[in-house]
């Protein structure tokens, strides 16, 4: 279930939490194999998403890794050798890098914010740290360089094919 599907995620302007919920729960029952979910959707009325999940991954690279990607590709859509990140989202450099809605500003801005709201969720659902009951903790954070990342995916992969 991608959260890029019409009326599936996010929850559309004048979503009460209770129509939300419904519609995510009914989604997610269509989907046999199971459904990945991308973004944080709890302060939206999304805690649903969080309840019913099998796995939450917290992908936390450092700054330093992901900022200078962020600049070189925005910097190559200003300059049209990348196509813009969604249909009708032109941007200018002024709106890069002297407004508060720019994507670069956003990202300097929250990833401390972030930080401090999935640490806080760690505490409560993490894997090896949580408070809940063993059964219940379902969230695993992966930071680092890339080499993390990696080989939780390799594992995964190697779950999913089986012996």
């Amino acid at each position: 279930m991608a959260a890029s599907q019409p009326n599936v995620l996010p929850p559309l302007i004048g979503d009460s939490q209770g129509r939300y919920k419904i519609r995510v729960l009914g989604n997610s029952e269509k989907c046999i194999k199971g459904w990945v979910v991308d973004g944080d959707y709890v302060r939206m009325g999304g805690a649903v998403v969080h309840e019913h999940a099998t796995d939450v991954i917290w992908l936390d690279p450092p700054l330093l890794l992901y900022f200078p990607r962020l600049v070189y590709r925005t910097f190559l859509r200003l300059i049209g050798l990348e196509s813009s990140c969604s249909v009708g989202c032109s941007e200018s450099v002024r709106e890069v890098f002297f407004s508060k809605s720019s994507i670069l500003w956003w990202c300097l801005s929250q990833h401390r914010v972030v930080i401090d709201r999935n640490s806080a969720q760690m505490k409560i659902w993490g894997l090896e740290v949580g408070s809940r009951p063993p059964k219940e903790r379902k969230m695993r954070r992966l930071g680092g360089w890339g080499s993390e990342v990696t080989d939780w995916l390799q594992s995964v992969w190697k779950m999913v094919k089986g012996p």
